[in-house]
């Protein structure tokens, strides 16, 4: 099954912005390095797309929470015509402003495949604590509204993937830019202007949620 690991790189179901993604995050380029399946997923049941509910950023809010509603796809079953251990795979942040105060998480959804779960995965979740500050756009996009410099922090408590698929991007600092229409929200890189994902905002509190691609990981 090493071959097919080897193949995730160009076997993958991902668009060509997601891959540009890749470049722009340390947590998107190693996330499937050292993501051997044989680090025993060891995650309860209840340890999936919602592992991280328990937040109470939207307790009074109207905007939805990015990790509700994730489902997996069915594409990211085989490569090749053959089954692979593997996960949809999502990223998503939730921030709250308070002057040019920024806070809040940002988290990568697993959602496991059939032959990750024959060998010993689960649906699972990482979570970060991000913390740091509003301000104008970068000239990566300067027709945003605004950019958030974030640091981000392993948040064990929330955590429930194996140390593998983290390792290496326990901390690291980042920065997007923002465009707001209306309630909506649109996040990009602000190193590159590569497309991040959508959200929602309330003016105090907005999201994103990144396409789903599909994370192989070798036996």
């Amino acid at each position: 099954m090493m071959l097919f690991a080897l193949l995730l790189a160009c076997a993958g179901r991902q668009n060509p912005d997601n891959a540009d993604n890749a470049e722009d995050s340390p947590v998107e380029s190693d996330a499937d390095t050292d993501a051997d399946s044989d680090s025993d997923t060891d995650a309860d049941s209840d340890a999936d797309a919602d592992a991280d509910a328990d937040s109470d950023s939207d307790a009074d809010s109207d905007v939805s929470a990015p990790w509700e509603g994730l489902s997996a796809d069915p594409g990211c079953e085989e490569v090749t015509g053959q089954p692979v251990p593997g996960a949809t795979s999502y990223f998503w942040g939730d921030f709250s402003t308070n002057g040019s105060t920024v806070s809040g998480e940002e988290g990568w959804t697993l959602l496991s495949n059939q032959a990750w779960r024959d060998n010993g995965g689960e649906d699972c979740v990482v979570v970060w604590s991000a913390a740091g500050g509003q301000a104008s756009p970068t000239s990566a996009c300067p027709s945003c509204d605004y950019s958030f410099g974030l640091y981000m922090s392993i948040d064990l408590s929330k955590t429930t993937c194996p140390e593998g698929l983290y390792e290496g991007d326990e901390s690291f600092a980042t920065t997007y830019d923002v465009a707001i229409d209306g309630s909506s929200t649109t996040y990009s890189f602000g190193t590159s202007g590569n497309s991040l994902g959508q959200g929602e905002t309330d003016g105090t509190r907005s999201t994103y949620l990144a396409e789903s691609t599909c994370k192989y990981f070798g036996r």
